[in-house]
């Protein structure tokens, strides 16, 4: 039986992705979808399981045969339900673990965040950098890195935790909006590393196959195009107009989050996490990912990348 992906969360934007990448480059590789809903794909080899990710069936691992990789995808991002992020990122993640047969499962590619480095700004920063998790989003996040490493290394099975920070999908409405905005956060000035949809697609197809093929460790990798532009020069590209900039000093806006976490709700937090997000740097380091891994396609130019990203969002 051929190798296989077991996709858990194919209809968001980075399980679209990857269905993408597949349907273009994954011949070789059977996917396996766990879905709640019909999938509609191009890619005629795509076979899906019925069911929820925080249960998942007995017949899903069943008909991944003995060789597969599964990549995980399926994330709470918003508690509009107010039940929390705990049972959909963590305990979820702790029952499919105890499922997974190390001697059938050659690895696990788990979908994370830069939100685990904690608060802006963010510099260059690299794997290695400390967790500090600000958020109960982004500490749901952190747990569920930690437990699918520790599996990995207990078990001797490979693991690639990815972590990104701005995702553009193609026609990206929030970025539009961003662009037609004539006031803005900050100087223009603060970098912020993205990822173009069909790209990251490219990176998580290139990561779950080379499981099968490298050598089975556990690692976190920072995924993002190597330039991270300006905010002032991306959205110029997008739509040129005059903006007017208004900084916003980051030892100002640090006691306001740590004091709307403690104090405000979720709804009433999501103007200053937007904020936090846009008025200052966030940048990643992704030599790990480009050298050790292959993933050439990331290393854009500043000329490469602000044509990709009005390619992306046209």
């Amino acid at each position: 039986m051929s190798r296989a992906l077991v996709l858990l969360g194919p209809t968001g934007v980075r399980g679209r992705a990857l269905r993408r990448a597949h349907a273009r480059e994954g011949g070789d590789l059977r996917l396996l979808c766990l879905s709640r809903r019909p999938l509609v794909s191009d890619d005629v080899d795509v076979d899906v399981v019925t069911g929820d990710v925080r249960s998942v069936p007995a017949a899903l691992l069943e008909r991944a045969g003995p060789e597969h990789v599964v990549v995980h995808l399926a994330v709470k991002q918003v508690d509009d339900d107010g039940a929390g992020f705990e049972e959909t990122n963590v305990r979820a993640v702790e029952r499919l673990l105890a499922r997974l047969d190390p001697a059938r499962c050659r690895g696990l590619v788990y979908a994370s965040s830069a939100s685990v480095y904690g608060r802006g700004p963010l510099r260059a920063v690299t794997e290695d950098a400390p967790p500090r998790p600000a958020t109960p989003l982004a500490r749901s996040r952190a747990a569920a890195e930690r437990l699918v490493l520790a599996w990995g290394r207990a078990r001797g099975v490979g693991v690639r935790v990815v972590r990104t920070r701005f995702v553009v999908a193609a026609g990206d409405p929030a970025l539009r909006a961003l662009a037609a905005r004539a006031v803005l956060p900050g100087t223009g000035a603060q970098r912020l590393s993205l990822i173009l949809e069909d790209d990251l697609g490219r990176a998580l197809l290139a990561l779950a196959r080379g499981l099968f093929e490298r050598p089975p460790t556990q690692e976190a990798l920072n995924l993002a195009l190597t330039h991270a532009p300006r905010l002032a020069d991306a959205l110029a590209a997008l739509a040129p107009r005059r903006r007017r900039w208004l900084p916003v000093p980051a030892p100002l806006l640090a006691p306001l989050l740590a004091l709307a976490d403690r104090a405000l709700p979720r709804a009433l937090r999501r103007p200053l996490d937007r904020l936090d997000l846009l008025a200052h740097d966030q940048t990643l380091a992704c030599d790990r990912a480009v050298e050790r891994h292959g993933l050439a396609h990331l290393a854009r130019t500043p000329a490469e990348t602000l044509a990709r990203l009005q390619e992306a969002v046209a």
